[in-house]
């Protein structure tokens, strides 16, 4: 292998697959060559930090535009989706550990099958898991299309593999591996049962056999024109030169798919691009807080469309988010000779660590058409300590946009659009239309001293005394912020900061603990600072019949 480096990029979905091939791999091309099983990263991510390895292998999401680059040989291997369904109930029922399982886990384990097919969150997760996979080459939300729409684009992105089996026939395609790869026939193939102690299909009632397939109708239809790849072009599929043509770095940077070779067409210039938060200068976040991403840019051209996009990337090279400004319904026009900028705001939801910024500009939703500027690493910060309440992982990030001029030439216009083949990002929050409920203080003075410019944590409880539940979340989230007045009532500072809720709703009746971050004001006075929440673009809840909490502040000079 070492004479003749072959790549294979295997996507796998059943576990028992990935255990066995895991190991086989391993044998087959050494443990140095082979990749850990890898788990919810993006196609483009896994790419550019294991691209220089012989196997990379894993189960993997894909975004509209994503396609299967040259230079690998792509597999993939497919189960039959009744058994899958069995596998992954009883899998949580016997083999995941009480302690440390999910929440879901935990509520599945006290449910019999039948319950469990019935169950929301278990079905969503049943629910042509396969197909939804493979189609989301082409749509954002394939799970909403109708079984004809989904099979078709599921079709479509199995196509795109070179080899296509399935777990039933497991065997049968690990031979066509050693055959195409011209491994040692000795490679050992372990089996593994991941899911113990479980019925078969066949063994079930009618009505949860009807119920799974119900659940299942697409995958079946998917898995059976598996089985019909694996006869066509899987035991056909011999290794040629179109499949490793980029081989050489002069090859990759010729192809437009090349994960980080990107042709740009000079249309843009970039002038800068500032990350800036609410409390420091210092390009050190704290989880909770908002940062701003401004991304600014002279037009050296007219552009009729244009999107401006980022992504969040972990120091090790993880893609945590990304957006762009079509994706969140804008289609931009630049005239030429302008500067302009566009900012990103949101909430730095994000673990402790260092973090990177990728961004890029171009027509219609990705950068593989019309790409005007694309960069990497144009921006660092990291995120220490925390604002609120502490957590681990990482949670979704949800933007706000917004666009505006750098100079007194050019014109920047906003269109707002909508596409149904482009996922919402987030929830379309309904309007406060009642806000009767109150903020108060549950520690500490309503009157306090303070040094000018100092930032102050109020620990508050909040009641939603309406009829309404308030979302904290989506694209009207509910927030905590504050005012600043003078003793004579005259405003100094009207739209505060914001604080995020520590949940994603209050619901009507509830009381909700929290923190509110502010900022006094930077010159010494005596002021009120009148602790309140907003809705974005909707209102301040005291107009819709809010309480406020007001504390008195006597702000001071350093000595």
């Amino acid at each position: 292998m070492s004479n003749n480096k072959r790549k294979l990029f295997f996507d796998h979905i059943p576990k028992a697959a990935g255990t066995s091939l895991q190991q086989f791999f391993v044998e087959a091309f050494g443990e140095s060559e082979v990749t850990s099983t890898i788990r919810g990263q993006k196609l483009n991510s896994v790419l550019a930090m294991y691209g220089d390895l012989s196997v990379i292998a894993g189960h993997f999401g894909f975004v509209p535009g994503d396609s299967l680059p040259d230079g690998w040989v792509w597999a993939t291997i497919l189960r039959n989706p009744r058994e899958r369904t069995l596998s992954e109930y009883f899998y949580i029922l016997n083999d995941v550990p009480p302690t440390g399982c999910s929440d879901f886990e935990r509520r599945i384990k006290m449910m019999s099958l039948e319950d469990a097919l019935y169950d929301g969150e278990f079905a969503s997760r049943i629910y042509n898991y396969q197909a939804v996979h493979f189609a989301s080459f082409f749509h954002p939300t394939p799970a909403k299309l109708s079984s004809s729409e989904l099979l078709h684009l599921a079709k479509q992105g199995l196509e795109q593999y070179h080899l296509v089996g399935t777990t039933e026939r497991f065997a049968e395609f690990v031979d066509e591996l050693k055959r195409i790869f011209n491994l040692p026939r000795e490679a050992f193939l372990k089996r593994y049962n991941v899911t113990s102690s479980r019925k078969r299909f066949d063994e079930l009632p009618g009505d949860i056999q009807r119920r799974i397939d119900e659940l299942t109708s697409v995958d079946m239809e998917l898995w059976e024109y598996a089985n019909f790849l694996f006869e066509t072009k899987t035991k056909r599929f011999e290794l040629s030169g179109e499949v490793d043509k980029k081989s050489s770095p002069d090859d990759a940077k010729k192809d437009k798919t090349a994960v980080t070779q990107v042709v740009e067409d000079g249309s843009l210039e970039l002038i800068s691009v500032t990350v800036t938060g609410q409390f420091r200068n210092d390009l050190s976040f704290l989880p909770g807080e908002r940062a701003s991403l401004r991304i600014a840019f002279r037009a050296l051209k007219d552009i009729d469309d244009l999107t401006i996009g980022y992504s969040i990337h972990h120091d090790s090279g993880l893609h945590i988010f990304g957006t762009n400004t079509r994706l969140m319904g804008r289609k931009l026009r630049v005239s030429a000779g302008g500067k302009y900028h566009v900012d990103f705001v949101f909430t730095v939801n994000l673990g402790i660590g260092q973090y990177f910024v990728n961004i890029s500009a171009h027509s219609g939703l990705t950068h593989l058409e019309n790409c005007y500027l694309w960069r990497e690493k144009v921006a660092c910060f990291g995120v220490a300590g925390f604002l609120d309440v502490p957590f681990e992982g990482l949670v979704r990030l949800m933007p706000s946009v917004y666009t505006g001029m750098l100079s007194l030439q050019g014109k920047i216009e906003s269109e707002n659009t909508s596409f149904e083949a482009v996922q919402r990002l987030g929830l379309d929050t309904p309007p406060i239309a009642d806000a009767k409920g109150f903020i108060r203080l549950i520690s500490g003075d309503s009157r306090i001293q303070a040094r000018c410019g100092e930032q102050l944590a109020f620990v508050v409880e909040v009641m939603n005394k309406s009829n309404q539940t308030w979302i904290t979340e989506g694209n009207r989230p509910v927030y905590l912020s504050y005012h600043v007045l003078r003793k004579n009532t005259e405003m100094v500072i009207f739209d505060g900061y914001r604080t995020p809720l520590p949940c994603k709703e209050i619901r009507p009746g509830d009381i909700v603990g929290a923190t509110v971050m502010a900022e006094v004001p930077k010159e010494a006075g005596e002021y009120v600072l009148e602790l309140t929440m907003v809705q974005e673009m909707v209102c301040w809840f005291e107009e819709r019949g809010f309480d406020t909490e007001k504390v008195m502040v006597e702000v001071v000079s350093y000595e």
